[in-house]
Parts: structure tokens; sequence; C-alpha cells
């Protein structure tokens, strides 16, 4: 079973610069955000699925986070808030909390002794039609099932071994210590 800190979580999405117009706000960000999430994590996979979790949950969801909402947000309002969503900054604050609040140097030493380094690609990524290749990230996870970090990589890439300077940069910018890593056998190459 899967917890989430909601206030956490919710204190955290409150930060988020919210740059819509006042006349569009009359959902807080910070409240659509955190739906938004809980409802993917109920796996709801579209904006329908996710307004239907929220209409179902909505009296849980008013009573608990207080809100003065007679109705819940139809899946065009969820549509139009998430498009309005500056992701560089949400990154950055995800980022930032990661790291400044110590998460991930409260493992260190503590229980956190390994983390793994490994490239996906995103399914349903591509199109043929458009002649559209398909996304890949970049991902560092632990055996504590937490995700640290995740790298979207470059267009640019063709051959799998451009993985490498991006998987060192992140290396880098981890700076835990005492920590063993683990890649795909293509980071064992000499000359890069």
């Amino acid at each position: 079973m899967l917890f989430v800190n909601t206030m956490t979580l919710f204190s955290l999405l409150n930060e988020l610069p919210d740059n819509r117009r006042w006349q569009a706000k009359q959902f807080d960000l910070p409240h659509i955000l955190l739906f938004y999430v809980l409802a993917c994590l109920a796996w709801a996979n579209s904006y329908r699925t996710t307004a239907d979790y929220i209409e179902e949950k909505f009296d849980i969801l008013k009573e608990t986070f207080e809100l003065d909402r007679k109705k819940p947000p139809w899946y065009t309002t969820l549509r139009k808030i998430i498009l309005w969503i500056d992701y560089d900054a949400l990154k950055k604050l995800v980022h930032n909390h990661v790291f400044d609040n110590s998460i991930a140097k409260r493992y260190n030493g503590n229980g956190l002794h390994h983390i793994m380094i490994d490239w996906k690609t995103l399914r349903w990524s591509f199109d043929w039609f458009y002649d559209q290749k398909a996304a890949h990230i970049l991902n560092v996870f632990t055996e504590l099932n937490l995700v640290l970090w995740q790298e979207p990589l470059p267009d640019w890439i063709d051959d799998k071994t451009n993985e490498i300077p991006i998987a060192q940069k992140l290396i880098e910018k981890l700076w835990l210590t005492q920590i063993i890593y683990s890649l795909d056998a293509m980071h064992c190459q000499k000359k890069i």
C-alpha cells in the first residue's frame, strides 16, 4: 500500500506560482494539483478519469482540505489549469524539496546503501504518423522505492551511449557519499 503525506505535498504545491488571471482562479492551484496527484495514484490516466475521481471523493476532499466549493471541477477546467502550470518552476520546486530538505541526506548512511540509475523509454511517447521519436527519461531511484531525480533526455539522443555524460552529471548533482551506484554495463566504458 502506498501512503502519501498530503499535507506536506499540499504545502509544497502552495509555493508554486499561479500564473492564471484572477478571473480564472475559481479553484486554488495547490488543491487541484494535489487532487490530480491523488487521482493519478488511484490509476486515473486522463482528464475525464481524474475529474471522475475528484467527483467521487469530493465530499471527503472538501472536508479534509476545508474547501468552500459546492461542486467539483469539470474535466475541461482541470485541463485548463494543468496547461497553465509552469513546469520548470514545478520541477525546480520538487528537486529543491528533495535535496534542500535533506530527504536524500536523511537516508544517506541511515539505510540508504544503493542507488540505481536507468534510462527508460516513455510508453506511447512515439508517433509514427508525425515522425516523432519516443521520449526517454533518466531515473535515479533507491532500494527504498524513493525516486530521487528524473532527467528528460534531449531529442538529439539517438544512441544509448549518450546517456553516459548525463548520468555522470546526475551523480555529481546527487553528492551522496558511501553509496553503491548501479548502472547499465555501458557505463563501464573506458573511453567516453
